[in-house]
């Protein structure tokens, strides 16, 4: 090999490196994976309800949160909360 080829391999070597790493999105600042941008997913299965109320809890979003639930809706709490700290056994729609 000769001066002027090692010296060609040694300019190309750290920019082809650059372009390397600058196209594999390293630096990227990550984005929301929510794709519904506060939309509710279609209740077609069980995982979506529950998606579904995760975010409404984490948005603090009430209004949407209620319309997830239907009228006749009970909470059972557990038994040891019951009767560690008197409180009762279910409630429904309207105190939730």
């Amino acid at each position: 090999m000769t001066c002027h080829s090692r010296r060609a391999a040694a300019l190309l070597l750290p920019v082809a490196l650059v372009l390397l790493v600058s196209s594999c999105d390293l630096w990227k600042v990550p984005t929301t994976s929510d794709p519904r941008d506060g939309e509710f997913l279609p209740p077609t299965d069980p995982r979506s309800v529950v998606e579904n109320i995760a975010w409404c809890y984490n948005n603090a979003d009430i209004d949407r949160y209620t319309l997830l639930l239907d009228d006749d809706f009970t909470f059972y709490l557990d038994q040891d909360d019951v009767q560690d700290f008197g409180l009762p056994e279910s409630w429904g729609y309207d105190e939730e």
